[in-house]
């Protein structure tokens, strides 16, 4: 990937449950990613309007077709709850694509794509 070309990060984190706060999780890590430099795929915000209007499964295989052209899954705090997010980290190891854990990894992560 060229050095001009920002990374691309998706965030996988959990969606159910307490919907508002769960989005407001994954809003304020995706603002971090954006103001680290890389560009943000945040699926909770992609989404979020449309709840209800097809089958949640519609939304989970577009997330996964996502996850495959991304250059990195950073996993929110939450994700160990999520089947989506479980199965979104399964795929990016699946294909190779890097799964960080924390802001931490992701900065660490882009310092060594610098370095190369």
């Amino acid at each position: 990937m060229s050095p001009d070309i920002k990374p691309v990060i998706y965030t996988a984190g959990k969606f159910r449950g307490d919907i508002e706060a769960n989005i407001a999780i994954a809003a304020t890590v995706a603002l971090q990613v954006w103001t680290m430099g890389c560009a943000c795929i945040c699926p909770h915000m992609n989404t979020a309007p449309w709840q209800g209007v097809l089958e949640d499964r519609v939304w989970l295989e577009g997330d996964l077709a996502i996850v495959a052209k991304c250059d990195a899954v950073l996993m929110l705090e939450n994700w160990k709850c999520s089947e989506g997010a479980t199965r979104e980290r399964q795929l990016a190891m699946k294909l190779g694509i890097p799964v960080l854990y924390s802001i931490e990894e992701l900065r660490e992560w882009m310092e060594a794509r610098v370095l190369c």
